[in-house]
């Protein structure tokens, strides 16, 4: 399940648009995601939660910020919010909303205090330069939260039809953070049951990787809930994603 847009490129520093490629190949898919109101919910606390109030956080990166799900409740709640997105039509969407964005970090060394990444870094190949980029961007201690699909085994056309790189495992993204100057503080799964619900979907599901709108609020209303209580328990263990809170050295 995707919220954010990326290329298949680093969306870091020194790279423009068109090196990027500035379309997203897997809109319907977001389109579809958009519509997760719990999911994108659970999400948003997680940033909150990681980053604390806005009264005491500077500015934030939303790290490839799609259609600004994320990031237009976040201003809304009084955060300060800097967007990265490739892709071209997003950028003038947000930029619609108030929201000031770019095709990348450019010259952003030591200027965030907090930043999130949202389902993003699996599309990129060198997701060690770009974590990095990232990290770099932020002052001294300034809080990151990553959020990646999880359990390589669960790969499926979805991931294809999204232009997935692949999915990660615990240590795996552990071992990137800590090589992008991360201080990891917690790394744990997310969505147990989504583990089954994704190993469905890869055997019986749809060869196109598009999830019907109607599957993804079944499981949204009734399932996602239970799955993040049982997260409790098996989230040392397994989960479709993964969620990683760190701060730079």
């Amino acid at each position: 399940m995707r919220s954010h847009a990326a290329s298949n490129s680093s969306i870091g520093a020194g790279n423009d648009a068109s090196a990027l490629g500035t379309e997203y190949v897997g809109l319907e898919n977001l389109e579809v995601m958009s519509a997760a109101e719990k999911y994108n919910a659970s999400l948003y606390r997680v940033i909150v939660e990681s980053v604390g109030p806005p009264e005491i956080v500077g500015e934030i990166l939303d790290f490839g910020a799609g259609t600004g799900t994320f990031a237009i409740p976040l201003r809304g709640s009084g955060y300060d919010v800097y967007a990265v997105e490739p892709d071209e039509r997003f950028r003038k969407h947000l930029g619609t909303l108030g929201l000031e964005s770019a095709p990348d970090l450019g010259n952003s060394a030591d200027r965030f205090d907090a930043a999130y990444t949202f389902n993003v870094l699996e599309h990129i190949e060198r997701d060690d330069e770009a974590l990095r980029q990232l990290v770099q961007s932020l002052r001294p201690g300034g809080r990151v939260v990553v959020y990646v699909p999880a359990m390589q085994f669960l790969f499926s056309a979805m991931d294809r039809r999204v232009g997935h790189v692949r999915r990660y495992g615990r240590s795996e993204l552990v071992a990137l953070a800590r090589g992008a100057g991360l201080s990891v503080e917690t790394c744990r799964f997310v969505d147990s049951l989504g583990v089954v619900a994704t190993l469905l979907f890869k055997i019986f599901g749809s060869r196109s990787g598009t999830p019907s709108s109607s599957s993804v609020a079944i499981y949204d209303r009734f399932i996602f809930p239970v799955s993040l209580l049982v997260d409790r328990i098996a989230g040392r263990w397994f989960g479709k994603n993964l969620l990683l809170v760190g701060s730079r050295l």
